[in-house]
């Protein structure tokens, strides 16, 4: 028992890698495997719940870079169930992920083809007409070489040539392998929506073109995986609405794989047909859930309401109270999107719950799933989760507030520090300054009056020579 719990909880560690893997989230890929590594007999190919490998996952979604990741880590494809999924062929420079996906597949040596064993030959003498070369039989017959068939794509381009002739038989020519496809085939998985239209217009019976082809697939399964809602809408208008209703090998129908690629425009194509709205959206996936479970997952409110708008009220209200294999009817989904995405999304959540309300009244509330919770509970998870989030940032910010107001007050006093060290440096410098200049007053007054001493004994000079001049002239007059 404990062992089988210990698998369950591996299995269940699992189910978010597989998920992200089919949606290409290479990151939330490394996160998820990193937590399921803390689990006891965890590897890298470890199925989930589902019975899904990571890597089968990436290769359902086509997501090149995550299937490269994980093949690198070790992943692989013992069965060939994941590469065979891609349902795609091509090089790694193509511009469709799906090619890119396969031709990493088989980089890895992971082709979809299973080896087989070699039959030995056995000893044929004297075994009569058994092709050997016994008493009786003849010499090994010469094998007749069988005419190779052409390409999908010089089938689609010898379809196209004879459309203008009016000739139908190079549109139904199938091409080269067991589960040979028509151009239209290929023409789908290329994306090439003007061959599309050309060969629908063209041929008489547009239907006998829409025939199963690899894996049972038919052209709108291949426009179903692409993101090109023209293509989607070129193949409803001309083959109508029972080939949206045919599964393939897996069983799935076209619009499941629209759904399960995020491709809501080519989505909303498939469910413009009118007579198949209702019985495409209440076929279940093989996860059990129904369009409405993923709409409500992935919050597309034009999806939601085009599921619930464009069918009898009958309708929208079952598909409203079906749950899922987790017993998860779609309300459920839409509070669990709240509880993970967060306040940002409230608007859409009110609006996502307002539309299922009004397809199937309050009676969903009451709804539990396998885990026991209302629709309800995960609106309060999120509430609490939004309160504690709230809390956090709250007391981030005081203490970012705390720490903004530290710094400024230790700048402000540093500022005022060195504003009075530049005061009192300014007030030194010109303290030194009127020193200077009263000792340089001083010493000019000292100069000039040592000027005037010297002009006043100057004169004194002067005058004691003027009176001895004067003298000695009236001496010489009184001689004579």
């Amino acid at each position: 028992m404990a062992q089988a719990l210990q698998r369950l909880a591996l299995a269940e560690a699992m189910d978010p890698a597989c998920d992200a893997a089919l949606r290409g989230d290479l990151a939330a890929v490394q996160q998820h495997l990193r937590t399921a590594a803390s689990l006891e007999g965890y590897h890298i190919n470890v199925r989930g719940t589902r019975s899904r490998t990571p890597l089968y996952q990436a290769c359902l979604g086509r997501q090149p870079e995550v299937a490269e990741w994980l093949l690198a880590q070790g992943a692989v494809d013992d069965d060939d169930s994941a590469y065979i999924c891609i349902c795609a062929t091509g090089a790694e420079r193509s511009a469709d992920p799906g090619e890119r996906t396969a031709a990493i597949m088989r980089r890895y040596g992971f082709s979809g083809k299973q080896k087989k064993k070699k039959k030995k030959k056995g000893k044929t003498a004297g075994k009569g007409n058994r092709g050997g070369k016994g008493e009786d039989g003849d010499a090994d017959k010469a094998k007749t070489p069988k005419k190779k068939k052409a390409s999908p794509a010089a089938l689609l381009e010898a379809a196209l040539a004879a459309v203008a002739s009016g000739d139908d038989a190079p549109l139904l020519e199938k091409g080269p392998g067991k589960h040979g496809e028509l151009p239209i085939h290929h023409a789908t998985k290329t994306k090439n929506s003007e061959a599309v239209a050309s060969l629908l217009s063209t041929h008489s019976a547009p239907k006998q073109l829409l025939t199963p082809g690899k894996h049972g697939k038919l052209p709108a399964h291949y426009a179903a995986m692409s993101k090109d809602p023209t293509l989607a809408k070129t193949l409803v208008q001309a083959g109508g609405a029972d080939q949206l209703l045919q599964q393939d090998a897996q069983g799935q129908l076209p619009l499941q794989y629209a759904l399960r690629g995020s491709k809501s425009e080519v989505a909303l194509a498939m469910l413009s047909a009118g007579s198949a709205a209702a019985p495409q959206l209440l076929a279940p996936d093989e996860d059990g859930s129904l369009p409405l479970h993923h709409a409500a997952k992935s919050g597309d409110q034009q999806l939601l309401d085009a599921m619930l708008g464009t069918v009898p009220a009958e309708v929208a209200r079952e598909q409203s109270l079906t749950p899922d294999k987790q017993g998860r009817l779609p309300v459920h989904h839409v509070m669990r999107r709240s509880a993970s995405e967060g306040g940002g999304a409230q608007g859409s959540i009110s609006r996502s719950l307002r539309s299922l309300m009004d397809a199937a009244g309050p009676e969903q509330l009451g709804a539990r799933d396998e885990e026991g919770n209302l629709a309800l509970d995960y609106a309060l998870e999120a509430l609490v989760e939004a309160e504690a989030n709230s809390r956090l940032e709250l007391e981030q910010a005081e203490s970012a507030n705390a720490e903004w107001l530290a710094e400024a007050e230790a700048q402000h006093t540093e500022a005022l520090r060195a504003l009075e060290d530049a005061h009192t440096a300014a007030l030194a410098a010109a303290q030194r300054q009127a020193d200077d200049a009263q000792t340089r007053l001083e010493q000019a007054e000292t100069a000039v009056k040592e000027v005037e001493e010297r002009a006043a004994a100057a004169e004194s000079r002067a005058q004691a020579a003027e009176a001895a001049r004067v003298e000695q002239e009236r001496q010489l007059q009184a001689e004579r």
